[in-house]
């Protein structure tokens, strides 16, 4: 008995037996499931989890660090608004402060203008008072100059000349007489004469200017002006000057010039 006679013997890929009729091919069971696929797929599905909980954590972490900088920032903010707040106080204390110095700088600087006004003011009066008191003086140029003189007697002398038969003594008129400034062996210093009475020296003023005895001896007098006064006079000089040289009246009084009765200016 041959191999084709076997029942359990058949045809594969649906051959035909050699009778001519065809074989059923048995049912084949269904093929199982391979482990290691299911083990990779888990694999596979836990990695991308874990991999999405790390992203999830990052983000987290990224918005808890975002809200932690919001939350200095806001800190920042407010601190900066409490500064500003405390500047603005302040500020609004100093505009106060400069509102109120303001006042007051007025109120000085109208009584500044008060004070200097009341500083030229006194300074006019001691003009006036040191004016009036040098009208009872002279000063007399040319007297020589010698060492351990007596300067008084000898300008008595010179008025008692100037002036002869008056009715008193000159040696009572004169209360003091000096010179001025530091002795210089070059020039001769003048002399201060402080007449007793006024009477006594304007008249010796008044003859000193065509006296014979003065122009001999080279003697000139000449009033005893404050500094301010004979700069006041020395720029009106050449006015006066030129006025005399044209046969004009003119003449000085006090820190004033005039010509022909009119006052002139420099």
């Amino acid at each position: 008995m041959s191999l084709k006679d076997h029942a359990y013997c058949v045809e594969m890929s649906g051959e035909k037996s050699v009778s001519g009729s065809k074989r059923v091919a048995p049912p084949t069971t269904p093929n199982k499931p391979q482990v290691q696929s299911k083990k990779k797929n888990r694999t596979e599905e836990d990695k991308e989890t874990e991999d999405g909980d790390s992203t999830l954590i990052k983000i987290l972490n990224a918005v808890t660090n975002l809200s932690d900088r919001f939350d200095m920032q806001e800190n920042k903010l407010e601190s900066l608004a409490t500064k500003m707040e405390e500047q603005h106080s302040m500020l609004t204390e100093l505009k106060k402060e400069v509102a109120e110095n303001k006042s007051k700088t007025t109120l000085l600087e109208s009584e500044l203008v008060k004070v200097r006004e009341e500083l030229l003011a006194t300074k006019e009066k001691c003009k006036e008072q040191e004016r009036y008191k040098r009208r009872w003086n002279l000063r007399l140029k040319g007297v020589s100059e010698k060492d351990n003189e007596d300067i008084k007697g000898t300008v008595t002398a010179i008025l008692n000349k100037i002036a002869p038969g008056v009715p008193w003594s000159f040696q009572d008129m004169v209360d003091t007489v000096h010179r001025i400034g530091k002795k210089d062996a070059l020039h001769t210093r003048q002399v201060i004469i402080q007449f007793v009475k006024r009477e006594c020296r304007d008249l010796i003023w008044k003859l000193s200017k065509n006296c014979d005895v003065c122009k001999k001896n080279g003697l000139r007098f000449a009033e005893d002006l404050i500094q301010e006064d004979r700069e006041a006079r020395r720029l009106l000089w050449p006015k006066v000057k030129e006025a005399w040289e044209k046969n004009k009246r003119a003449y000085f009084r006090g820190p004033f010039a005039f010509i022909e009765n009119t006052q002139i200016f420099p």
